[in-house]
């Protein structure tokens, strides 16, 4: 029988390139180095890649979902039962979120009750901008997957003066600048729970 050279050959080469991988593995190993942050660039490294997934992800749990409008807010209690609901939706959500941030899932509970207790009105001020029109001066307060309920910036006036007058500034000046841009206002939802100018 006779065995084919090119084979033979091929089957040497491929046990001497086996013998050199043995010696590179043992006596040149491969060492990872982690990207440096390189804030001239705008490039991103991976853990800040990963942490923004991260973020993007979390954020996804707090959207309203789509939903026609069903009322149109105008009588005191009809605006201060729409504003209770939207209120304990929002504060579930972000909870919800929170557990999906590991930054967040990292510190201790006493901690976590801290930076919710103290940052989530601006949070749901932060993200009500998402469903305020800025040229009707109006929020379509999403209750459910099937009710939107039309609330305007007057009806505020029914439960606080005070109240109205800082969502009237606060909206006229930031309404129409992030209205529609969902990841400036989810990369500011995140820096409004983490920010360090908190007490305690």
């Amino acid at each position: 029988m006779k065995v084919n050279n090119d084979s033979a050959d091929n089957l040497q080469n491929r046990l001497k390139f086996n013998e050199i991988e043995k010696w590179f593995d043992e006596e040149m190993p491969v060492v990872s180095i982690i990207n440096e942050i390189n804030t001239y660039d705008k490039c991103l490294n991976e853990i800040e890649m990963n942490r923004s997934a991260e973020l993007l992800n979390a954020t996804q749990k707090i959207r309203d979902p789509v939903s026609k409008i069903t009322c149109l807010a105008t009588k005191h209690p009809e605006v201060r039962h729409t504003m209770a609901v939207k209120w304990e939706q929002e504060i579930r959500r972000l909870a919800l979120m929170c557990r999906h941030l590991s930054a967040f899932t990292g510190i201790c509970d006493e901690d976590r009750m801290s930076l919710l207790k103290t940052g989530y009105r601006e949070i749901i001020a932060l993200r009500s901008l998402i469903a305020y029109n800025n040229d009707h001066r109006y929020w379509a307060v999403v209750l459910d997957s099937n009710n939107t309920t039309i609330l305007k910036m007057e009806t505020f006036k029914m439960i606080d003066e005070n109240l109205f007058e800082i969502h009237k500034q606060f909206f006229t000046k930031f309404g129409g600048e992030w209205d529609f841009d969902t990841i400036i206002l989810d990369l500011l939802t995140t820096i409004a729970l983490f920010t360090p100018h908190r007490p305690d």
